[in-house]
């Protein structure tokens, strides 16, 4: 796969959920996603990693990698770097377009290839994806490969501009709350990526929050979206996260973060995956795009809502079984 002189980057998961077919995925030029041990696992990789480390990645079911034929492969330099990046991009985009799981934290290589010797040049771990006791078992489809594609796509062209800065950021509150433990921390930064599309007035945040979100979900379900935002506002302010909140229990906090997981996971794949949306939420136009006046445009963007209803259902027989 890789040609002399070629440098690369690997994410490697270690079971993670998927219902993937094919051994091999191209997402991009020189990106690939593999379900299949990336290479004949050897002493070498065991001098460089360890015993359990390398033969995590023997048994990786989930690879990602990126490859670039350079001057000098012998180099560690920036190559390295942007070719991880990348990867690692990639990697985050998954866990934008679908909530899956793996056993152990992934890890990410760099290497080169040299005079038909693979050589690893650097290792490191990336942070386990959270999951809740509650969560429902979502795995990889061969329908998210497509999403894949796009989403990684667009957020390339997100580095090499500035104009969805604000999306951008929401983004990285979502990643940052996947890859946070406690549930009630992780709340807090899904609320925040919300907050990134909403464009909340100062002082009429935790209003607007239940309001605007009507766009994404329905009307019936101001109690709930009330809970979240509550919990939020505790963890926002070093409050304790049930603080004014005796009908919650600890189980029904997981609960509420898969929620408001999956609503955020909506709205970024849902604005992501679509050009006419993308265009109204850019820093630009986000602000007009919540106007009285635009009430109509916003309802035909968002005909098709959160499926709330169906996702709780899930999530509650996920619940049960664990319970």
């Amino acid at each position: 796969m890789l040609k002399n002189k070629e440098k690369f980057a690997l994410v490697s998961v270690y079971g993670a959920g998927h219902r993937l077919r094919k051994p091999s995925y191209q997402i991009a030029p020189n990106l690939t996603l593999l379900t299949k041990q990336f290479v004949e696992i050897d002493s070498l990789w065991k001098n460089w990693m360890g015993e359990i480390q390398s033969e995590r990645l023997k048994l990786s079911n989930l690879n990602i990698i990126i490859q670039k034929e350079v001057k000098d492969p012998n180099v560690i330099d920036s190559d390295n770097e942007d070719l991880s990046n990348l990867a690692h991009l990639c990697f985050n985009a998954l866990l934008l377009v679908a909530g899956f799981n793996c056993d152990y934290p992934p890890f990410i290589i760099s290497g080169a290839m040299i005079d038909g010797n693979l050589k690893v040049q650097t290792v490191s771990s990336l942070q386990k994806p959270g999951i809740n006791h509650v969560t429902p078992e979502f795995l990889i489809e061969e329908s998210n490969i497509s999403e894949l594609r796009d989403i990684f796509a667009t957020l390339k062209n997100f580095l090499a501009t500035k104009s969805h800065s604000r999306i951008q950021r929401g983004i990285r509150s979502f990643i940052n709350g996947i890859n946070t433990f406690f549930a009630e921390d992780r709340i807090h930064n899904y609320v925040r990526s919300l907050e990134s599309f909403i464009v909340p007035t100062k002082g009429e945040t935790g209003r607007q929050f239940k309001s605007k979100t009507e766009l994404f979900i329905g009307t019936e379900y101001h109690t709930l979206i009330n809970d979240i935002y509550s919990i939020r506002s505790n963890v926002e302010h070093m409050h304790d996260s049930l603080k004014g909140l005796s009908h919650l229990s600890g189980r029904d906090v997981e609960k509420l973060c898969v929620i408001v997981e999956g609503i955020a996971r909506y709205c970024i794949k849902t604005i992501l995956l679509d050009q006419t949306k993308l265009i109204e939420f850019s820093d630009n136009n986000i602000e007009n795009f919540w106007k009285d006046d635009n009430k109509i445009l916003r309802e035909n963007l968002f005909r098709e809502k959160f499926d709330l209803r169906d996702f709780t259902a899930k999530m509650n027989e996920a619940a049960e079984y664990l319970a």
